[in-house]
């Protein structure tokens, strides 16, 4: 007895059968033999087990989230609201409230610093000094992994025009 998923290949009539799951073939006489590698399992089946995967990670996500709050409840002192700072529902004044903002900034990266006069262009990873009344005008800047401006090279006419009509329509004067 072999667990092959046969059927039975369109328009042929010398009963050829080829395996649903890993494409082995035969006729109805001699059936494909052996353990199929790969068995067929209709899509209602593969739904089902989809789900009860996803049931099952869910019951582990909220208990693990359960033992954190359980870990840390002891630690806080203040009143703990259930607000999240990625979703923009924290209180802000509560100890976890400030616990996750923190986090949140760290993933974000170093806080990006704003100097008057400095022309970000669309990405921030590029800058133009446009204000003449700094010692930088006129040169281009590259934002640097630790969140600071590194100067690069002295920006052409064509370059200080588009950063003064960016900054414009940007409203970053």
């Amino acid at each position: 007895m072999s667990n092959h998923f046969n059927e039975a290949v369109e328009g042929d009539d010398g009963g050829l059968v080829i395996c649903r799951g890993c494409k082995a073939s035969g006729t109805y006489a001699a059936l494909p033999s052996g353990e199929c590698p790969a068995p067929y399992r209709p899509d209602s089946v593969l739904l089902k087990e989809s789900l009860a995967r996803e049931q099952a990670l869910q019951q582990r996500l909220t208990a693990a989230d359960e033992r954190i709050d359980q870990l840390t409840s002891s630690l806080l002192t203040e009143a703990v609201c259930r607000g999240s700072a990625v979703m923009g529902t924290a209180c802000g004044k509560c100890v976890r409230c400030a616990a996750l903002k923190l986090a949140a900034s760290a993933r974000r990266g170093p806080e990006q610093v704003k100097i008057k006069g400095m022309i970000e262009a669309m990405g921030g990873e590029f800058a133009i000094m446009i204000d003449e009344a700094n010692t930088h005008y006129g040169w281009t800047f590259r934002r640097h992994q630790d969140g600071n401006w590194v100067s690069g090279r002295k920006a052409s006419e064509a370059e200080m025009n588009a950063a003064r009509a960016h900054a414009y329509i940007t409203n970053q004067l």
